[in-house]
């Protein structure tokens, strides 16, 4: 019970409980206890409002986290805090390729020293990476870490020139199961690029850079160029 309240944490006045509509589909909304005789007492088009005004929410107590491990009832976490903060960070794949971006993303956060951890869905067919942070942090800073691992663009980031020395081209890889995925490659503008090397070195991949910088084709310096039999000189 310590260990799961420790990992998923969130607003502790209130949850979410599983529920079927009328439609037969299912879904999440906060459990709470009705002021009924208010909400009749009030004018057709005012009771949404008198509704969200009298309710009242259950707290996430141990036994409602009791119940949701013993499979009596299923409830969720409201992660965003009243003060715009989260514990985590949570990565939601449910496409026709979930299993292998799910395995990507958990592999990029491994590369960028992200702990990482995936499970599958209700459904089974999709799967959730989560991402537990020691203190609660901005949430706005939570879903920059997501997008920079779902894109990372580190080195774009850190490009000091007014206008960037790197774009990315969508180029399509092989992945290890034999199918193809689009990923985003730097590329370097070398017209553009000074060579300070803060892309290589701020690269969260550290034994894979996206950008390496060499002095060879360095033109400045005419004992850093490589000649090729035709002459030219290789690089810029």
């Amino acid at each position: 019970m310590v260990l799961f309240r420790s990992l998923f944490r969130g607003r502790e006045d209130v949850y979410a409980i599983r529920w079927k509509m009328k439609n037969g589909s299912w879904g999440y909304r906060p459990d709470d206890k009705k002021d009924w005789k208010a909400v009749l007492a009030s004018k057709p088009e005012d009771r949404k409002r008198v509704d969200r005004e009298t309710r009242t929410f259950f707290p996430l107590a141990d036994d409602v986290i009791r119940a949701h491990l013993e499979g009596k009832k299923t409830v969720g976490v409201y992660p965003l805090l009243t003060d715009e903060t989260c514990w985590f960070l949570a990565a939601d794949f449910d496409k026709a390729t979930w299993h292998d971006d799910a395995l990507a993303f958990v592999a990029t956060c491994h590369q960028m020293g992200v702990p990482a951890y995936l499970e599958r869905s209700r459904s089974g067919s999709g799967g959730h990476v989560w991402i537990f942070f020691e203190d609660a942090i901005p949430a706005i800073v939570a879903r920059k870490l997501g997008c920079a691992v779902l894109t990372c663009i580190v080195c774009e980031e850190h490009c000091p020139t007014p206008k960037k020395a790197i774009w990315f081209e969508e180029v399509s890889v092989r992945t290890p199961d034999g199918g193809n995925s689009t990923v985003k490659q730097p590329r370097v503008n070398l017209d553009i690029c000074t060579g300070c090397g803060i892309c290589q070195n701020k690269c969260p991949i550290a034994d894979q850079r996206g950008v390496y910088v060499t002095s060879v084709g360095e033109t400045r310096n005419p004992r850093n160029q490589v000649l090729l039999s035709s002459g030219n000189v290789f690089g810029n």
